[in-house]
């Protein structure tokens, strides 16, 4: 058994806000579908096996606003987002 892993592409990146410090446990995630990852202590996250196509990226964390953004697959990316202020702001 092998898997054909062509024409299948990553996401990776980090997460940090405003201030310029790492989020760890944000979720990353394109709507609708199952591909997501949180972020590790470095703010580091990674979506892997993703097919071609354009998807609403969001990401997610307590006490932050989210970030929505659509973007197109069809080669690995590296995406490094800063979550907007708090919520609390």
């Amino acid at each position: 058994f092998t898997l054909n892993v062509f024409g299948q592409f990553s996401l990776t990146g980090t997460v940090s806000n405003e201030k310029g410090e790492l989020l760890e446990f944000a979720t990353v995630f394109f709507e609708n579908t199952t591909y997501a990852a949180s972020t590790d202590k470095k703010g580091s996250f990674a979506i892997t096996n993703i097919k071609p196509g354009t998807y609403s990226l969001k990401i997610t964390f307590v006490g932050y606003q989210s970030f929505q953004q659509d973007i197109q697959i069809n080669t690995d990316l590296k995406k490094d987002i800063v979550l907007p202020g708090t919520i609390f702001n």
